[in-house]
């Protein structure tokens, strides 16, 4: 989920990155001014964002290395249990040559207990019986003690002897029920018990053999195991490393996108320049308007002691001007480039108005570097300006063209 979040704020940089290089050329030079600075900032903010997202890749290797160290302490235990099943089986083994040593040897008590019988003329059947469950009694001990070594290896080699052990009295009950009713069965009867002693130890060898067949599947399972572990951690390497080429990539563009953001806002020139409330200046025709309060400037150009702006870079700009003509008066002044007028901004009184008038004007001209503009006296001899009101205005909106 990281990568997807990762890769989509990427995505979403290089878009961002790409409207901002390629804005709409329709947008007014002011609007594109401040637009400019508030993206400058949002881009900023997003570079911040894109290390933050940087440093978390960092931390998920840092996580990929410690989960590959866990997995390799995971196989080491594996390789632990593998031995440690090893040794169970031939522990299983050493019980199963016990069980069957012990079936031997219940085989001749069987053997000599059917002699015993056929002397004492069926006297004793009630000994036997008792014989017989304390053999089973002792075979069952067997089983619980093979059970100690591994619970869960020899499960259904339990099952198996308790099965027995059920049928083995059930067997030896119908034995002594034949034997009393007719003892031409009875060597039948005790050949079935060794049949089912001899079935019995087919069963163990053949538990045995499903026990090494089990062996043989679980180490090829811990090998599977092992090697699709080993898969996923190659695809999530290579999944981080594509990540960390695009996170580069991306880091690359952003850095070109905001050096040239930044070239553009150092080669960007601009001022705005009022005439103080404190002048009381009277103004004559032909003389230049000096706008003393500067209220913002950046890439110089304006002079506040002449009132003449010096263009410092080439460019296409916007030469702006407002007038405010004193109480009951008309003034009227010419926006001048080079000596040429370019545009009138009038304050006319017509009758006796009693009014303040003001009166404004826009010029977008190509200027060259050193081209002289200034604001000319036509007509009047006051102006008011207490905020100021009457101000001068220029901005470069785009670069040599």
């Amino acid at each position: 989920m990281a990568w997807l979040t990762g890769i989509v704020l990427i995505l979403s940089i290089i878009s961002f990155s790409g409207a901002l290089l390629h804005g709409n050329s329709n947008t007014s030079a002011s609007s594109n001014v401040h637009t400019d600075l508030d993206v400058y900032k949002q881009l900023l903010h997003l570079e911040t964002t894109l290390n933050s997202v940087y440093k978390e890749m960092t931390a998920l290797k840092e996580q990929n290395l410690q989960q590959q160290k866990t997995f390799e302490e995971q196989h080491r235990q594996q390789q632990k249990l593998i031995e440690s099943l090893n040794n169970t089986i031939q522990h299983l083994e050493a019980s199963f040559q016990e069980v069957k040593s012990e079936n031997g040897i219940l085989k001749d008590k069987l053997l000599s207990l059917n002699s015993t019988f056929y002397r004492q003329n069926y006297s004793n059947v009630d000994d036997i019986t008792k014989e017989l469950k304390l053999q089973t009694q002792n075979l069952s001990l067997a089983i619980m003690e093979l059970n100690k070594s591994s619970s869960e290896d020899i499960q259904t080699l339990r099952n198996i002897f308790q099965r027995r052990e059920q049928e083995v009295p059930k067997n030896i009950t119908s034995v002594v029920n034949t034997l009393k009713m007719n003892d031409r069965y009875i060597s039948l009867s005790f050949l079935d018990v060794q049949n089912n002693i001899t079935a019995l130890g087919l069963l163990l060898q053949q538990q045995q053999k499903t026990q090494t067949e089990q062996h043989k599947l679980t180490q090829a399972g811990i090998q599977n195991l092992t090697y699709s572990l080993n898969n996923s951690t190659a695809i999530t390497q290579a999944g981080i490393q594509n990540l960390t080429f695009l996170l580069n990539s991306s880091t690359t563009k952003l850095s070109s996108s905001l050096s040239d953001l930044k070239t553009r806002f150092e080669t960007s020139v601009a001022f705005t320049a009022g005439v103080r409330s404190s002048d009381t200046q009277v103004f004559s025709p032909g003389q230049t308007v000096i706008f003393k309060q500067i209220i913002y400037q950046v890439g110089g150009g304006y002079n506040p002691t002449t009132g003449v702006f010096t263009v410092p870079k080439t460019g296409l700009y916007l030469i702006f001007c407002t007038n405010v003509a004193y109480y009951k008066e008309t003034f009227w002044t010419k926006i001048m480039i080079n000596g040429s007028v370019k545009a009138g901004v009038m304050a006319y009184l017509n009758g006796s108005l009693t009014v303040y008038l003001s009166a404004s004007n826009l010029v977008v001209h190509q200027l060259q570097v050193g081209d002289r503009v200034w604001i000319q006296v036509d007509t009047g001899t006051h102006l008011y300006s207490y905020i100021p009101d009457t101000t001068f205005s220029a901005v470069m909106i785009n670069g040599s063209v």
